[in-house]
């Protein structure tokens, strides 16, 4: 009996074990971590809440996995995408939606049931946690990659939580108005990055501030652990853009607008110059990056209506100062009013360009209304200006006309004609509980197709509120779907018909009934090299090409997505991806009835190949090929013993190709404006025959000590001025002779470790080179 007594408290101690070391061995990837509405506003982070960009925690298929599939959506997809509480049965025995069961609701004010009460504590979008359940604080992992994809091993990794953060703006007071590397430089937490380019980082309730260095590479988040468990934090170049603003006879001027757009003019960063007339993006790289922009489509202007601008030159962040003309000018005011004529208080947009150059972006500025103004600073006086406004308050475009005064300021004010039409209700599944944490967006059907209208989030009871403005000029029936998501994936409509009515406003539609999309698509995007593509967008398109805009959807950073949508006319299914910069590089697949999983290649890249023309003799690897990409990152490899040289994985785009001695720095020939088409290789005739053999002479060394013998290991290079530094490249002795290629007519530097070097005026041919021991 004692035998088995001991036994039993045996096994029941490594029972006890075992469940210990699981419960420290979780991993920090798992769901975020659930607060109450009234906990979480207990926290005031010091970087505002709109620049947290949550990201859904969904897990990308394997390439491998995948084979081209599509399938409705099935009772497994239901419980494994949406945590909430459970559905609830219906009355008179009848099911909830079953695997092929369409969203197809009328919106009426009678749709759908009453919620049931919750007594539960609920958060959008995450669920409901029960009362008395304590939140769950695990670690946060963090993967620190570089900008293509590679993990970085031993990066420095610095955090700060919310309370360190309120600690810092308590000692500081002005701690809210520092960059993120300077606020970091008092984080109280720090560790390396290990193997994959992983960190695993305590955790706590609130903001979380963090960054990451490797050598020049750097990059910084911030996140609300709330919404997020883990992220994946790219690190970028350490570049500093530099902008000067000066008047006509170079003056500085302090206060003007500047700003820094992308190609479709999409801004990336706007400041106001100090009294010295200057303004600095710092770590300008990740900004650029952040914001999903290609370099070689930059472009510096003073943020005024037709103001001065320049392109960024060179595909890459300049390091010398950019300097922009700024005349004086004078402020231009806009205000904007809704139908009572109080100022429109909900979102406006107003643009300012001068009269003939309306929708030109390069020209046009854009500024957000506040309280119904919106500013223009340093606007040229005696300025024709186009006003056009896009505003919540209206149901139609604003516009006037007006020209800048020499002195004052000048203002327009318009009013809108009609009230914007807007629909409220509450959301609902089949079962009458709250779709809470959703996105909603209203897609009308209009003859060009479906046109996108307002949008909101649901509250915790499944209420939202948007704006319908083709209401207001449509026919007498409007057919209206309503698109919700949720941040993990979820999608669900709802469809019906309203009638319009003149000056109608708001219109209450009680609850809404809303189900998921009877097709669900999964997958991956890549591009031909097998890389995903992170935040590519996927949409459903119909056998003629025209895409369904109510599906598209945003990958995540691993490529993966969920597709949802209305079932097809036909027997198959048509995914088409997008390329993130938008830049017309594409793919559709072709999915039959009945498949669940799309792998979808894009081409984004291109080749580069050719040979050199080089002198007889000349040995292998003697010339270093370097292809500078759009985005300004470097290729570099050598040619092999034919002279043929090949890149793969070539950014599209136009590049910059340099030949270069191996061993020194200054290049013997630049082939500008390489152009690299998407999947294929470059077309340049210049390529073909690369001809160095007037540039380059190819040396034959003996290199003797003192004694007579050889020296066998040493390097050629160009003349340096530190002796115990060489320079160059180390050379190979065969048969007793160094065989090596050099630029004709320049000076060469023959150096072996512990002798003094010797440098010989333009070489070519064969040659003898004694050395002498260095101090003798």
């Amino acid at each position: 009996m004692h035998r088995i007594a001991l036994g039993c408290a045996v096994w029941s101690a490594l029972l006890l074990a075992i469940a210990g070391l699981a419960a420290l061995a979780r991993p920090a990837s798992g769901p975020p971590m659930p607060r109450g509405a009234a906990a979480r506003a207990a926290f005031e982070a010091l970087v505002p809440e709109r620049e947290v960009r949550p990201e859904a925690p969904r897990r990308a298929p394997r390439p491998e996995a995948l084979s081209g599939t599509v399938a409705p959506r099935s009772a497994e997809d239901d419980s494994a995408a949406q945590p909430g509480p459970p559905p609830r049965a219906e009355p008179d025995g009848e099911a909830g939606p079953g695997a092929h069961g369409a969203a197809a609701t009328d919106v009426s004010p009678q749709g759908g049931q009453p919620p049931r009460p919750e007594r539960e504590v609920s958060v959008p979008g995450l669920g409901v946690l029960p009362a008395g359940v304590p939140a769950e604080e695990e670690g946060f992992g963090l993967h620190v990659v570089r900008a293509d994809g590679r993990p970085v091993v031993d990066a420095v990794v610095r955090w700060m939580l919310q309370k360190d953060l309120d600690a810092v703006r308590a000692r500081l007071g002005g701690a809210a108005d520092l960059h993120p590397a300077d606020l970091l430089e008092h984080a109280p937490h720090t560790l390396r990055t290990g193997p994959g380019g992983f960190a695993m980082l305590t955790s706590a309730a609130g903001t979380m501030l963090m960054d990451a260095r490797h050598g020049d590479a750097y990059g910084w988040a911030v996140v609300r652990r709330e919404e997020q468990s883990h992220r994946r934090l790219v690190l970028s170049r350490i570049t500093h853009l530099q902008v000067r603003a000066a008047d006509g006879a170079g003056a500085p001027r302090a206060g003007v607008p500047v700003v820094l757009s992308d190609a479709r003019c999409r801004p990336i960063w706007r400041a106001l110059t100090d009294e010295a007339g200057a303004a600095v993006l710092r770590f300008a790289d990740a900004a650029i990056l952040e914001a999903g922009a290609r370099f070689d489509d930059l472009l510096l202007a003073v943020d005024v209506p037709g103001g001065a601008a320049v392109a960024i030159p060179r595909a890459q962040v300049p390091a010398a100062l950019v300097e922009l003309v700024a005349p004086p000018g004078r402020r231009v005011l806009v205000r904007v009013r809704d139908v009572d004529g109080a100022p429109c208080s909900r979102p406006t947009t107003v643009r300012l360009a001068p009269a003939g150059r309306e929708g030109d972006c390069s020209a046009e500025r854009a500024r957000e209304a506040v309280d119904g103004q919106a500013v223009f600073d340093q606007v040229p006086g005696g300025l024709e200006l186009a006003v056009r406004v896009d505003s919540a308050c209206s149901p139609e475009p604003l516009s006037a006309a007006l020209r800048s005064r020499l002195e004052g300021d000048s203002e327009v004010v318009l009013t809108a004609t009609a009230r914007m039409p807007r629909l409220r209700a509450r959301l609902m599944d089949p079962h009458g509980n709250s779709w809470r944490g959703f996105e909603v967006v209203a897609w009308a059907r209009t003859p060009g197709g479906w046109l996108e209208q307002g949008r909101d989030r649901t509250d915790d009871t499944g209420a939202f509120e948007l704006d319908v403005p083709v209401l207001h000029r449509a026919p007498a029936v409007v057919e209206l779907v309503l698109v919700a998501r949720n941040p993990w994936g979820r999608t669900v409509a709802s469809t019906g018909r309203l009638a319009t009515a003149a000056g109608d406003g708001l219109r209450d539609f009680g609850h809404v009934t809303a189900a998921d999309w009877s097709v669900l698509a999964r997958g991956v995007v890549l591009d031909e090299s097998e890389r995903p593509l992170a935040h590519a967008e996927v949409e459903l398109v119909d056998e003629s090409g025209v895409a369904d805009p109510r599906t598209r959807i945003v990958c995540d950073e691993r490529g993966g997505f969920a597709l949802r949508g209305p079932a097809p006319e036909g027997d198959r299914l048509r995914v088409r991806a997008t390329e993130p910069d938008r830049r017309a590089s594409e793919a559709v697949v072709s999915l039959a009835r009945g498949e669940q999983r799309a792998r979808i290649v894009i081409a984004v890249h291109g080749r580069i190949t050719g040979r050199l023309l080089l002198p007889d003799g000349a040995p292998e690897s003697g010339v270093i090929v370097r292809v500078e990409q759009p985005s300004g990152a470097v290729l570099a490899l050598s040619t092999d013993a034919d002279g043929d040289f090949a890149f793969s994985n070539v950014e599209a785009g136009e590049s910059r190709i340099t030949f270069v001695p191996l061993g020194f720095e200054e290049s013997l020939l630049t082939l500008e404006r390489v152009v690299v088409p998407r999947g294929a290789a470059a077309d340049d005739p210049r390529l073909s025959h690369v001809d160095l053999r007037a540039l380059v002479a190819v040396l034959e060394l003996e290199v003797l000590d003192e004694r007579g013998a050889p020296i066998l290991t040493g390097w050629v290079g160009p003349p340096s001025s530190d002796p115990g530094r060489p320079r160059g490249r180390p050379y190979e002795v065969v048969d007793g002779l160094a065989r090596v290629v050099v630029p004709r007519g320049a000076a060469v530097q023959v150096s072996a470790q512990g002798y003094e070097p010797a440098v010989l005026a333009a070489p070519a041919g064969r040659l003898r080179v004694d050395l002498r021991p260095s101090g003798g």
